[in-house]
């Protein structure tokens, strides 16, 4: 499944009647009672909702640990991935997630795989229906240096990983879980000067990657990689939007792998804080909404593959 999913304080229901209302995934002892901030959602084959962030297993502890919840859409309920010595056991933020096409699900962001708060590296962790464990160890690990902000998978069940996390030559990267390998390579040679802040997969398997790093003229922009090829290329010249500062790119796919791109930044000719939505249309990104185009005062962005 491949959609726009615009959500800050709740999750719209797939099933209600023409998915003309919103109403909240369940409130009580089946809700999710999340006691912090949701920083990423995703969603399976089979219909079950993930919320992560960095709420705690159980409110009610001060030493509980984070943890990934699931909406169960055949016990519709929200339950913990793992629970106690089962849980994902991590002590900082979740960033972002993505589920492969076996029902494995993938998590990432500021936590580390060291003894102690700030050691170690950072790290992808998988759900494989029982257990939470690194994916990759040894010399197939990922050993990412920072934050990892995004993950994407393909329908082959690769996994794809990028964010602040550099290479031995300083520039931010995609990393590649291969399935047929078992382990964590660069893909290509992106070599971008700022952090990748969203990547997502198509069914040609191209990967496309944004965030705020720049071209040779400092023009923010969508990178493409062609698996053929072994290469990244720009999408256009970049972004010709109104904006001064861009805080935050991110992308989204559609069932019909059209590109969707939603840029958070600053107006340069109010100096507000706004947010634009492009799509990706032959040579060109095109402002959805015509000439005046969309201006959201905020915005919260995940792609769902």
């Amino acid at each position: 499944m491949k959609n726009l999913l615009f959500s800050l304080l709740f999750i719209l229901a797939g099933n209600m009647a023409a998915g003309q209302s919103w109403y909240n995934l369940r409130n009580g002892a089946d809700g999710l009672n999340a006691l912090g901030v949701i920083f990423t959602t995703c969603t399976d084959d089979t219909g079950n909702v993930y919320a992560a962030g960095n709420f705690p297993e159980n409110p009610d502890s001060a030493n509980s640990k984070i943890c990934v919840a699931r909406w169960s859409a055949i016990r519709l309920r929200w339950e913990r991935l793992g629970e106690g010595a089962a849980g994902i056991n991590v002590e900082r933020t979740i960033e972002t997630m993505c589920v492969d096409k076996a029902g494995n699900v993938y998590a990432a962001g500021g936590f580390r795989d060291g003894p102690f708060s700030f050691s170690g590296y950072f790290y992808v962790a998988r759900w494989d229906g029982h257990s939470w464990a690194k994916l990759g160890t040894g010399d197939s690990a990922l050993k990412a240096n920072r934050h990892i902000s995004s993950l994407a998978t393909d329908d082959s069940g690769n996994i794809y990983a990028a964010g602040y996390f550099l290479n031995i030559y300083g520039f931010c990267y995609v990393a590649k879980w291969s399935v047929v390998t078992l382990t964590w390579s660069e893909l290509g040679h992106l070599s971008a000067n700022e952090i990748i802040q969203s990547i997502v997969v198509d069914d040609s398997f191209n990967v496309y990657a944004t965030g705020t790093f720049t071209d040779w003229q400092h023009h923010p922009y969508v990178a493409k990689y062609s698996p053929v090829t072994d290469t990244w290329i720009s999408l256009g010249s970049g972004f010709a939007v109104p904006h001064k500062f861009i805080y935050k790119t991110l992308l989204a796919l559609d069932t019909f792998n059209h590109l969707y791109v939603a840029i958070d930044g600053t107006d340069s000719a109010s100096f507000d804080d706004s947010s634009w939505i492009y799509k990706w249309v032959g040579t060109n990104m095109v402002s959805l909404g015509g000439h005046a185009g969309f201006k959201g005062n905020t915005f919260s962005v995940k792609n769902d593959d």
